[in-house]
């Protein structure tokens, strides 16, 4: 099951317990998706043998449609955790393209730091079978992504909220499934805006437009990270009152296109570089990445090479473009506006390859510990508004545009690739 990929074993075409799974599910109309094969087998002892699992990967689009074979509406269980709702995230992102009439998808959340195993062995099976009954649907988790922990007080962030649905919409390929999304869609908004004491947007509505690639992001609005979704909420019901005082917490317009370039840089580096996938494997997986498209390709990026076929830069990057990471892929490149990062660009020496890169991964990683930070510093203005809170806050912002153009100066960076010692631009 963790094995790599061979011509005979494709485990992203594969569930575990499909076979055994698969009469149960017809029988009882509903198959249960959980994150590992152990969680599989202890609900196969409790009284589920409808359970089933993907192999060591994110849920793909074959695995998708081996779902639907066996029931019209899968119920994926995740973690609750953010690892959890990333996944979740992704799982939505992957069967938008799919969805078809009488096709769709429920998602139960686990609470935090339990399993399955853990909650039957707590309170019984009567209580998981309780809980998987309360899945949310597909749809009110796509809105609940969305809207949590936005700040929708001006008609140009309502505006971007519109828009960012409204590509979402476009990946939906059912035109019947698309025009009842929208509807849907466009109900939960009129009710967003008439419920607060803001104005209220004239008509509220979004119209699906052509289909684009999956993975678009309109440049500067980004999706909300795992952080600012309570999967323990009744997202069906969202929407239908007053906004909520979460709402007005923005992820949505902190500022933060500086982590988003350095995002798609590390990527952008991994591409023409990939033997620093070979050679870091658990340390890549470990990164955190705000863009889902971007967390998306890299996940894409780790099972491409764990097939055990050795890949150049050029091929690499033709497999990934060719597949469904393609729109991240071009993603990446469009926010690779300049050369001066040059350790990125092929042809740099493994050292400095692998100096620049740490480096950046580096100022990565300080950057989502500062927006962590800031994010609390928010939190305790608004809570008392004074001189030390407000010092604090502008503090960290000073950090945070301090990271932007800071350099790496390490002895000897860059003479194996032809440049002036610690040159990096």
């Amino acid at each position: 099951m963790n094995s790599p990929e061979t011509p005979l074993f494709h485990k992203r075409s594969v569930l575990f317990n499909m076979g055994a799974a698969r009469q149960a599910a017809y029988e009882l109309g509903q198959v249960i998706v959980v994150e590992g094969y152990m969680d599989v087998i202890a609900l196969a002892q409790a009284g589920f043998p409808n359970a089933v699992a993907p192999l060591g990967t994110a849920l793909t689009d074959d695995q998708l449609k081996l779902l639907w074979r066996m029931a019209a509406e899968p119920v994926l269980c995740f973690d609750g955790d953010e690892a959890g709702l990333r996944a979740a995230y992704r799982a939505v992102d992957t069967a938008l393209p799919l969805l078809e009439p009488g096709r769709s998808l429920a998602f139960a959340f686990m609470p935090q730091g339990q399993d399955p195993d853990d909650l039957i062995a707590a309170q019984g099976a009567g209580a998981f079978r309780a809980f998987i009954e309360k899945a949310r649907p597909l749809a009110g988790v796509l809105w609940a992504r969305e809207v949590e922990g936005g700040d929708f007080t001006t008609p140009e962030r309502r505006a971007a909220l519109e828009d960012r649905l409204a590509e979402l919409l476009r990946q939906i390929t059912s035109k019947r499934v698309r025009r009842h999304y929208g509807d849907d869609i466009s109900l939960r908004l009129k009710k967003l805006w008439s419920g607060g004491a803001e104005p209220r947007a004239r008509g509220g509505g979004i119209r699906p437009y052509p289909a684009r690639g999956p993975g678009f992001e309109r440049p500067g609005f980004g999706r909300k990270t795992a952080r600012n979704f309570n999967p323990n909420r009744r997202w069906d019901t969202l929407g239908q009152g007053a906004a909520s005082e979460s709402l007005k917490k923005s992820a949505l317009v902190r500022g933060r296109s500086e982590v988003a370039s350095r995002e798609a840089l590390i990527l952008h580096t991994l591409l023409n570089h990939p033997w620093l996938l070979e050679a870091h494997p658990e340390e890549i997986a470990a990164i955190r990445f705000e863009n889902l498209a971007l967390d998306a390709l890299r996940d894409a990026m780790l099972n491409l090479m764990s097939c055990d076929k050795p890949l150049d830069s050029e091929a690499f990057r033709t497999q990934l473009s060719r597949s469904e990471s393609g729109a991240a892929v071009a993603q990446v490149e469009r926010a690779i506006t300049h050369k001066s990062d040059w350790f990125a660009e092929p042809g740099a020496a493994h050292c400095d390859v692998e100096t620049g890169w740490r480096h950046i991964l580096a100022l990565h990683r300080k950057s989502l510990e500062l927006g962590r930070e800031l994010e609390a510093a928010q939190q305790a203005f608004q809570k008392e508004e004074s001189e030390t809170a407000l010092e604090r806050l502008n503090d960290i912002h000073r950090q945070l545009c301090d990271l932007d153009g800071m350099e790496a100066s390490i002895e000897g960076y860059g003479a194996q690739s032809g440049r002036s010692a610690n040159s990096v631009s």
